[in-house]
């Protein structure tokens, strides 16, 4: 059994993943738009950084914010409701 923070971090890489190919963006990119951190998604993955609620909770927002039209949100993750007002950039 996955503990939370393994299912939680699989469940942030896959939306960020599946953003970053709708977009066309390297991971590496897409980490210093969301946390101005561009190791970010590596390290995650790799198991190398800790991750708190309130940060999964932000990245989460932001993407779903600026969530392609026409691309499927990974089914298995919850989405945050969309704030209209966010422009959809990057």
């Amino acid at each position: 059994m996955k503990t939370l923070a393994e299912t939680v971090r699989a469940d942030l890489l896959a939306v960020a993943k599946a953003y970053a190919a709708a977009k066309g963006l390297k991971m590496s990119s897409l980490g210093n738009y969301v946390r101005t951190d561009s190791t970010y998604f590596a390290r995650l993955e790799r198991g190398e950084t800790k991750m708190v609620c309130e940060v999964y909770d932000e990245i989460m927002q932001w993407l779903s914010d600026r969530w392609p039209e026409g691309t499927r949100w990974p089914p298995h993750v919850g989405r945050p409701i969309p704030n209209p007002t966010k422009e959809n950039t990057a």
